[in-house]
């Protein structure tokens, strides 16, 4: 959380260009919810405007109700509470993995038009929720060829693929079995483009030539463009305030 607030810090930097001001009060609730409970019994909780946090999702829960009860605004920041719709004052600041599963359909249909869509399902935590997700979201759009089929290092790729274009969406989470499929659809670079999860960013033992060679492609909710001019100005001065890079968190 102390990532999250001093990411927080560099937005308020930011808005203070604008003319706007904000006072911020900061609570330690030492991922307990008995300290949580007796914040929330503080007065000036009752006059809040907005809280951010907790992270855990029980105390999510607490934090919520009291929001609900006093007409204010909670950001969680960190946790998807999928019940928040019963809620008009909670809001994830996440995702949910069927919010990203409809975006990858709405991406796939603008970019990937008339290729076939083969899902690698490995009962990673990835695939729990946004496989799943995603499968589920197929299913009501209707328009989308796809293939569903279990890991095995035993495949024959080409049983699965189509002769055109192919993109392959592999769930697996870790280095040794991306690796395998990654050296398997070389033989294929030519109709297959391959998407992975945010988790193959921390591999080490990569050979990037092939992941060019396969269009490799990432699915994730918090990496920023290097590239883009207002996250190099995020970055900038999130570095000349705290001397360091700062995370997803932040």
């Amino acid at each position: 959380m102390l990532e999250y607030y001093q990411g927080i810090k560099t937005a308020i930097d930011a808005i203070g260009d604008l003319k706007s001001r904000y006072t911020i009060s900061v609570y330690d609730s030492k991922n307990d919810s008995l300290v949580l409970k007796r914040i929330l019994r503080r007065a000036a909780l009752k006059d809040m405007d907005l809280i951010i946090g907790p992270t855990e999702q029980a105390q999510v829960r607490i934090a919520a109700a009291f929001a609900k009860k006093h007409e204010i605004f909670l950001w969680s920041p960190v946790t998807v509470i999928n019940s928040s719709s019963s809620n008009p004052y909670l809001f994830n600041m996440n995702p949910s993995a069927h919010m990203q599963a409809k975006e990858f359909i709405r991406f796939f249909k603008q970019h990937q038009k008339n290729k076939k869509l083969v899902i690698v399902r490995t009962n990673s935590r990835f695939d729990r929720s946004f496989g799943k997700a995603l499968i589920q979201e197929l299913k009501v759009d209707g328009t989308i060829a796809y293939q569903v089929i279990n890991s095995d290092r035993g495949w024959q790729w080409a049983t699965y693929l189509t002769a055109q274009e192919n993109v392959v969406l592999h769930t697996a989470e870790d280095t040794q079995t991306v690796n395998t499929a990654v050296t398997a659809l070389m033989a294929h670079k030519d109709k297959v483009q391959l998407v992975g999860n945010a988790k193959w960013l921390e591999f080490n033992s990569v050979d990037y030539s092939f992941w060019t060679q396969l269009g490799v492609h990432i699915i994730s909710s918090d990496q920023a463009e290097l590239d883009n001019a207002q996250s190099l100005s995020v970055r900038k001065a999130y570095r000349s305030q705290f001397n360091g890079d700062p995370s997803s968190f932040a």
